[in-house]
């Protein structure tokens, strides 16, 4: 065998070496993006249970139920209270907006968030709050929270969930 053949037989090996490496990764690719995705929808998930969670303290859930109708039924603390709880549900939206938008989570989960908005626009107490708000979130969201309709109202009464589809009123508290 002569040299010409060694170095053509080292080549290919080189070059099978070479594409083995890359299938190799793309399959470690694929499974880190899926692992990061499972690892993502599980935070989602775990902050809309945490929300829940709160919302199970029945003083937490009269004082979020007061301020999405109308905050001037809270006191002062209430009303620092809702203000604090409210951001920090639309700043979880946001960031989920954030994920949707750059194609890190799919439209059916974000779909759940978006419903959320439209539903909590509803409320006066929110829709007031929504404005104030406005201060602690980029440009895009607002812009998105702007165009979004207020939707069914969801509320809890007599044992079971009712879905309204007319605008809340202070009246209904």
């Amino acid at each position: 065998m002569n040299w010409d053949a060694l170095a053509a037989i080292a080549e290919l090996v080189g070059a099978l070496g070479v594409i083995a490496t890359l299938v190799y990764l793309t399959i470690q690719i694929r499974q880190n993006t899926k692992s990061t995705n499972a690892s993502m929808f599980q935070d989602r998930q775990n902050m809309r249970v945490n929300w829940l969670q709160q919302m199970s303290d029945r003083e937490t859930a009269e004082m979020y139920d007061l301020g999405i109708r109308d905050q001037q039924l809270l006191d002062d603390a209430g009303r620092m209270q809702f203000l604090g709880f409210a951001l920090s549900q639309l700043i979880q939206v946001q960031v989920a907006y954030r994920l949707y938008k750059d194609g890190h989570i799919p439209e059916r989960d974000w779909l759940v968030d978006e419903r959320t908005i439209s539903a909590v626009k509803s409320y006066p107490g929110y829709a007031n709050f929504i404005e104030s708000a406005k201060l602690y979130l980029d440009a895009d969201f607002i812009e998105f929270i702007d165009a979004a309709e207020p939707g069914a109202a969801i509320d809890y009464k007599d044992g079971k969930w009712n879905l309204e589809p007319q605008t809340r009123s202070r009246d209904d508290a």
